[in-house]
């Protein structure tokens, strides 16, 4: 972070996209993401897999998993496909959290 005056800062940013599977992990949302991103200055952003293994956790605490959420992990295969989607976009998308 820098720090542009006496009280004002800037820091750089980078957004993530959680990929679910039939939510946000859809053809037409993900090829308009790119595009939105670039339309809001975004330099660079990440696609992140999604996890389930906090169904349990809210479970623990009363919460309901809503059911119409996977629960199962995204396949590499897929998460790559996705991927590979975004790099023939000319906004970056983060390596990290698709590799792991």
């Amino acid at each position: 972070m820098k720090k542009n005056g006496s009280d004002t800062f800037s820091a750089s940013i980078s957004p993530g996209r959680l990929v679910i599977p039939k939510f946000t992990a859809t053809p037409e949302n993900l090829r308009a993401l790119p595009d939105w991103f670039q339309e809001m200055g975004v330099k660079q952003y990440s696609l992140l897999p999604y996890n389930p293994t906090w169904a349990h956790k809210a479970e623990s605490i009363g919460k309901k998993m809503d059911p119409r959420l996977s629960t199962q992990m995204l396949a590499s295969k897929e998460l790559e496909g996705w991927r590979q989607l975004f790099t023939e976009h000319p906004l970056g998308v983060s390596e990290y959290p698709l590799g792991g």
